[in-house]
């Protein structure tokens, strides 16, 4: 790792406003909330005695999602290097802090009070890296730095995770807290649409979810299942499941009265959509979990039991 680099690229990060991303890079901004309906999913997946899980880092949620899930052993992996951060984040935050304040503090990420309670059960380089950020910009550039951060409806955004994570559920949070010493964090660097990448990174796994990565792909999704997708299905166990692909508010049918961004978005998910279904077994579908495009659409998951 190299937190002078990262620092620097957060430095450029925090003077960019726009969110929205096509292809995700080494470095880019920081999820900062979840978007998948991760507990809706675990309720219709049985995986029996669940050990070893590899999920998308992202915002850290769909990791900590696993601890409620009983796994111990959470690989996290993630294209952005400056993702690692915000895993660590999350899960000193569940550490340090009661419910309460948990949802305090990612409400209003800067909270000074409840940032110093969480710093030193932060690993070092986790902790150099947010202190530096701290000085590098006041309160609206730092924010840039965090997607799916909106300062004017953070609230409703919060609440659809309340709705999608274990984690933002009192109950669940609390028995998360109490379990999370058991539990084993690693971040892998990856991109997976890098065969040698994948090759060299994966070991076996009880659970595979690679969220909604297809749709930024950086290569075709033909190369993708000819090339790389066996590597992910071999490093599947027996009795396990591979997450293909999240659909948010899916719909097969393209709407001509939506916007035009949301046709684009439906059209892409429509073509990825009829390109996985032929080598999946398990077609999910899940309550909306409140994003993507589109209103009044269910999610739809599609995975393959091994």
């Amino acid at each position: 790792m190299n937190l002078k680099k990262e620092l620097n690229y957060a430095g450029v990060l925090m003077e960019q406003t726009t969110t929205g991303q096509t292809v995700y890079k080494n470095y880019d901004k920081i999820m900062y909330l979840g978007g998948d309906n991760i507990r809706g999913l675990m309720q219709k997946i049985n995986i029996h005695q669940p050990k070893d899980s590899f999920v998308v880092s992202s915002s850290g949620d769909p990791g900590v999602a696993m601890a409620y899930q009983g796994f111990s052993n959470i690989a996290c992996f993630d294209i952005n290097f400056l993702s690692r951060h915000m895993l660590f984040f999350k899960i000193a935050a569940i550490k340090a802090l009661n419910y309460q304040e948990f949802c305090q503090l990612f409400q209003g990420l800067l909270n000074p009070v409840l940032l110093e309670k969480i710093f030193s059960y932060l690993p070092n380089d986790t902790l150099y890296f947010f202190e530096n950020i701290l000085k590098m910009g006041n309160t609206y550039k730092i924010k840039n730095l965090f997607t799916h951060y909106f300062s004017k409806n953070t609230d409703r955004f919060f609440q659809k995770c309340q709705q999608n994570f274990s984690i933002y559920n009192e109950q669940e949070f609390n028995e998360v807290k109490r379990n999370l010493q058991d539990k084993n964090f690693k971040f892998i660097h990856l991109d997976i649409f890098c065969q040698e990448d994948v090759q060299k990174k994966l070991e076996k796994y009880d659970f595979i979810y690679l969220s909604n990565i297809l749709f930024f792909a950086s290569i075709s999704i033909e190369t993708f299942l000819e090339i790389i997708f066996p590597y992910f299905y071999q490093s599947l166990k027996d009795g396990g499941v591979l997450v293909v692909n999240y659909f948010h508010s899916f719909a097969l049918e393209v709407k001509e009265k939506r916007t035009l961004k949301n046709r684009i978005y439906q059209e892409k998910n429509r073509l990825i959509y009829e390109q996985l279904k032929r080598i999946c077994n398990q077609e999910i579908i899940l309550k909306p979990s409140g994003f993507g495009h589109g209103t009044g659409q269910n999610d739809l998951v599609l995975a393959i039991k091994k």
